[in-house]
């Protein structure tokens, strides 16, 4: 079993008051970050990242972006399975991604919300 370990704080940005996280928390900040960074900007891993936010108003069929998302969320080492589903709102001009995590910490489930400036967790579980 991998152990999950830790790491500092946020999504977006490391916490100011350097708070750690640890479990399925962490799992889901990083699969947060992966999801709101553009690949090729980490130069000892290029793979990384696939910027959902870039997606808003593009014409790409959701099948395609669901298996874009599960390759990012399969990166992280603790994660056993994962099950993505998207959904584009063109009269909002937001995606919504549901996705079914199993973990080497348990399940997590999560709903995202996207447009062109944000990544957002809607709701987890």
């Amino acid at each position: 079993m991998t152990e999950l370990g830790s790491d500092f704080s946020g999504t977006t940005d490391v916490d100011r008051a350097l708070g750690e996280v640890d479990g399925k928390l962490a799992v889901l900040q990083q699969i947060l970050r992966r999801l709101s960074s553009i690949p090729g900007q980490l130069l000892e891993k290029t793979s990384y990242g696939y910027d959902l936010r870039l997606l808003i108003g593009s014409s790409i069929e959701p099948s395609i972006v669901e298996g874009k998302i599960e390759e990012q969320i399969f990166d992280e080492e603790a994660v056993e399975s994962a099950e993505v589903t998207v959904t584009f709102s063109e009269d909002t001009s937001t995606m919504t991604v549901e996705a079914t995590i199993e973990t080497t910490e348990g399940d997590l489930d999560f709903t995202l919300a996207v447009n062109e400036l944000t990544v957002e967790i809607l709701k987890t579980v």
